[in-house]
């Protein structure tokens, strides 16, 4: 099943070609860049409260630097695993 010339159908991930699989290395990268980034704002948060706004800005602006990259590679590859139109892994840099 071709989902380009079979507009009627629904297109399931696991019809999809062979050489279309989830890139594992960019997955952990997405998840890894989640994860720091909201500890990172967290961090920053925590001393914003304890020590003021001058001391953790900072770590505030770093953990949302890091966390927007991360959601939107995952936010990519989840859509492409599901198979959205319009979306497929070479959308995302290669590193």
């Amino acid at each position: 099943m071709n989902p380009e010339t079979d507009n009627n159908q629904p297109f399931y991930p696991d019809e999809r070609e062979e050489d279309e699989h989830l890139p594992k290395r960019k997955a952990c990268l997405s998840l890894f860049l989640i994860t720091v980034g909201i500890l990172i704002f967290t961090l920053g948060w925590r001393i914003t409260i304890q020590k003021g706004f001058s001391k953790g800005w900072t770590l505030i602006v770093f953990g949302v630097a890091v966390f927007i990259p991360g959601t939107y590679m995952a936010r990519i590859l989840a859509l492409t695993y599901l198979g959205r139109e319009g979306y497929n892994y070479q959308m995302l840099a290669n590193h």
